[in-house]
């Protein structure tokens, strides 16, 4: 399926992919560095270290990944159906492409 004919859905669920892609493993090194009392994981203007620490980054990881997805679904969904209505419309590139 060629990326231009992707609907609303299926482009949250690309960017739902791609958020977890580049936060899952960001959660989990600080997570790590966490548990190692590099660095502190913050909640209620405590910190925590350790295995205290590595929890808060796993538990807020899918949360932080749904608000990053739904914000960036927000700002790039109407502009991206803009798009298809357009290029479909008045491109004649797009006549060229799709034959």
């Amino acid at each position: 399926m060629p990326i231009r004919s992707l609907t609303s859905r299926q482009l949250f669920i690309v960017l739902l992919y791609a958020t977890c892609g580049f936060y899952g493993p960001v959660s989990l090194f600080l997570g790590l560095l966490s548990l190692a009392d590099v660095v502190p994981a913050r909640l209620n203007e405590q910190e925590y270290y350790g295995l205290k620490g590595f929890v808060i980054y796993l538990l807020f990881a899918p949360f932080v990944i749904f608000i990053l997805t739904v914000s960036i679904w927000i700002f790039v969904a109407p502009g991206w159906k803009l798009a298809r209505i357009v290029l479909d419309k008045f491109s004649p590139v797009s006549k060229l492409v799709s034959e």
